[in-house]
């Protein structure tokens, strides 16, 4: 982790511990199907068109037919494309489950929307992109709404050690919610999202996300409060605690292995 990371991860550590308890969950949980994608070399302007052309068409019946509730498309910032290797990253929502293989009525809606059979669909795909990893995740704490095309997110990949995934859930919900909620207010941010990943395994680089959606890039990539800072806020937010060792639990608790910060390029909802 970087010393920008580290930074980050011990103000908000602090910040976090502060906050008066309680929970703050979706109202209907929400299960998301993550796929990270790269546009093939040379192949850009081709790639974006389908992604904003096809591939939104495809989208937006399959949230119009219920299949769906949203759909999100983001471009990874540069320089992290190159480290990160994929380029996009499409997350297509639902109040329930994903099941183990989309459904014909799923596949069937690309020909009505876009035109073409689900193969040439398929195949025009291909030409332009190759899929690189996807998962499936569940939000279990959220802040903020109304996200914008134009935004940006940032998104941290989060290591939970075995046997600690509910302590953190719970942290998430009771210390780390109602903080975001109220730099919500401050209008720096729009939405603060906390999932954790379905059918992963302990060997996994990481199983849960916390992503927060800012208004605009120089947001996103500044600097987060010093420690004298967050020191301050947890005096004032929670007096006569002991500082270390809300720093220490939240460090034990929370391990950031990767961040990304991306671009909201598409965006449907209900």
């Amino acid at each position: 982790m970087n010393l920008r990371n580290l930074a980050l991860s011990s103000a908000v550590a602090v910040l976090t511990a502060s906050q008066t308890s309680y929970a703050q969950t979706p109202t209907n949980a929400v299960y998301s199907l993550v796929t990270n994608m790269r546009c093939k070399p040379g192949k850009t302007v081709e790639c974006e068109a389908y992604l904003t052309g096809p591939l939104h068409k495809a989208m937006q019946a399959r949230v119009d037919k219920g299949h769906i509730s949203g759909y999100t498309l983001t471009r990874l910032m540069d320089p992290l494309v190159v480290e990160a290797g994929y380029t996009h990253t499409y997350v297509v929502s639902s109040d329930k489950p994903f099941p183990a293989e989309p459904s014909a009525g799923y596949r069937n809606v690309v020909e009505e929307a876009v035109g073409m059979s689900d193969a040439d669909y398929q195949a025009k795909s291909n030409e332009v992109r190759d899929l690189v990893s996807r998962y499936r995740s569940k939000t279990v704490a959220v802040a903020g709404d109304g996200i914008q095309k134009g935004d940006f997110i940032r998104t941290y990949s989060l290591k939970t050690p075995a046997g600690k995934r509910a302590e953190l859930r719970e942290n998430m919900q009771s210390f780390r919610a109602p903080m975001m909620d109220q730099l919500m207010k401050g209008g720096r941010l729009r939405r603060w999202t906390f999932r954790e990943l379905m059918n992963r395994g302990e060997a996994d680089a990481f199983n849960a996300t916390e992503s927060i959606t800012y208004k605009d890039a120089e947001m996103a990539m500044a600097e987060p409060p010093s420690l004298q800072q967050a020191q301050a806020a947890f005096a004032k937010g929670a007096p006569g605690k002991d500082y270390q060792y809300f720093l220490e639990k939240r460090r034990e608790l929370n391990h950031v292995v990767m961040v990304r910060t991306s671009k909201i390029i598409d965006l449907i909802n209900k």
